[in-house]
């Protein structure tokens, strides 16, 4: 098995420590490096541990390059949001095997239980691995070492504003020849979904990190994938599950004896 480190970021104790509870019970024996905004949480302990002070202003693209340089350079990353909460036993272990199932996988989401800018992640197939045409909301991603080396790091501009920079690490993914693909053999629930942002930091408007987008990749692209988008969404509404159709009788009334 190829070795694999949690990264991770967190300013909000309630929110943080219900990552580490589940990490710790699920995932107790990989390397984690936390990556700190501001000074109210703990740092955890333990040898499992990392802990980095992260310098203000704080960035999220920023904050997760610190993380994820500073695991073991053969390293695969298990990026995570604090406020994803594991479920299961094999959980890095699956979503290592599903990924190296085929080469062309850059980056592989689990199920989610929650919300997710993508609905495949709230919806893959229940057998097999889904492929995903547009970016996977960078939840919880499993992410090869070899995908980093060539696609590169978080883009950073993206920092100061919220959103688009999981869309553009997964632009420059595909543009390095890899495949986004979405995973039902593992789930994990998104607990506290945007709530450090709305707390503080960039907010919850996604403006600016559009425009920040377009900027960067140019109009072409963002119609492209508004097009490949589409596509998703017809899987989508195929693994949806649908609710039991009524018969239309009136329920019949027991005989007295």
């Amino acid at each position: 098995m190829r070795p694999v480190t949690i990264a991770v970021l967190g300013k909000f104790p309630d929110i943080f420590n219900g990552f580490v509870e589940s990490a710790e019970k699920y995932l107790p024996s990989i390397p984690k490096v936390f990556v700190r905004d501001g000074a109210l949480i703990t740092m955890p302990t333990g040898d499992t541990w990392i802990n980095i002070q992260g310098e203000p202003p704080f960035s999220n693209p920023g904050y997760a390059n610190l993380a994820w340089q500073a695991a073991a350079p053969d390293s695969d990353i298990l990026y995570c949001g604090d406020d994803v909460r594991f479920l299961q036993p094999n959980t890095w272990e699956l979503l290592q095997e599903v990924a190296y199932s085929d080469p062309s996988i850059g980056v592989l989401s689990p199920r989610i239980i929650g919300a997710a800018g993508n609905n495949l992640q709230l919806y893959p197939m229940a057998e097999g691995i889904t492929y995903s045409h547009q970016r996977l909301a960078y939840i919880c991603v499993y992410i090869k070492r070899e995908v980093i080396e060539k696609a590169g790091y978080m883009d950073e501009e993206f920092g100061g504003s919220y959103g688009y920079d999981d869309d553009s690490h997964c632009w420059k993914v595909q543009q390095s020849g890899y495949q986004l693909a979405v995973t039902s053999k593992v789930s994990v629930e998104h607990k506290n979904a945007g709530s450090t942002f709305a707390r503080t930091g960039p907010g919850t408007d996604c403006r600016t990190g559009a425009e920040k987008f377009q900027l960067k990749w140019g109009t072409k692209v963002v119609y492209q994938i508004s097009a490949e988008a589409a596509k998703d969404a017809i899987v989508v509404a195929q693994n949806i599950p649908q609710p039991a159709a009524r018969s239309g009788r009136a329920p019949q009334r027991l005989r007295r004896g």
